[in-house]
């Protein structure tokens, strides 16, 4: 029941924005694909500045008016306030040297997803602090479970929401500290045969 809640807050999260408007060689997969030819020094000096998963700068000012102007906009962003409220005096979901679980990393991404629309949307600090701790956790946790990569895909995205959204909000030493958790927990861990070539994944749906 609780899993079917969080998921239902998750959809909701995104339609939001729709009714809006490495290891070492031998440990890794060979490549077997062409180096890119897109990749280059003035293709990375064109993309965007944060944010841009989802949303930009932008957006997020016209958002503002939206949900005081439009009835079903300022309905739905009650919902999300309304969790992100709750979040706030909510425990930590992650317990010190162990690792993110799947459902654990659901919920994750839809606290720090509500959190930083709330805080984006009203400039009220509690809501990016409680995000930034929720972010700490996450990148301190043990691991992001990558035996299981499912659980890592939603640990990886709840902390790419948040290092994006809240970019300009953050520390330098946050935005390193998350950036380096995408990178060692989930970027190089995904290159690592042993969780690559196990088993589960032709024995199950995915």
């Amino acid at each position: 029941m609780f899993r079917k809640k969080t998921t239902r807050i998750i959809t909701i999260i995104y339609l939001f924005f729709f009714v809006l408007r490495v290891s070492s060689a031998q440990d890794q997969i060979p490549q077997t694909w062409p180096e890119s030819t897109h990749l280059y020094d003035s293709k990375w000096e064109k993309i965007p500045d944060h944010p841009r998963l989802f949303i930009n700068s932008k957006r997020w000012d016209d958002l503002k008016k939206q949900v005081k102007n439009d009835s079903v906009s300022k309905k739905v962003f009650e919902i999300i306030k309304e969790r992100a409220e709750i979040t706030l005096k909510s425990k930590s979901l992650i317990s010190p040297g162990v690792g993110v679980f799947h459902g654990e990393a659901r919920q994750i991404q839809g606290r720090i997803a509500v959190l930083a629309i709330t805080y984006k949307l009203t400039g009220d600090k509690r809501f990016l602090e409680r995000a930034r701790k929720e972010m700490t956790d996450l990148a301190n946790a043990a691991n992001w479970r990558p035996d299981h990569f499912l659980s890592c895909s939603e640990s990886t995205v709840a902390m790419s929401i948040g290092l994006d959204w809240l970019y300009n909000d953050l520390s330098v030493t946050d935005r390193r500290l998350f950036a380096d958790a995408i990178i060692e927990k989930a970027l190089k861990t995904s290159l690592l045969k042993k969780y690559n070539l196990s088993d589960w994944l032709p024995l199950t749906n995915w």
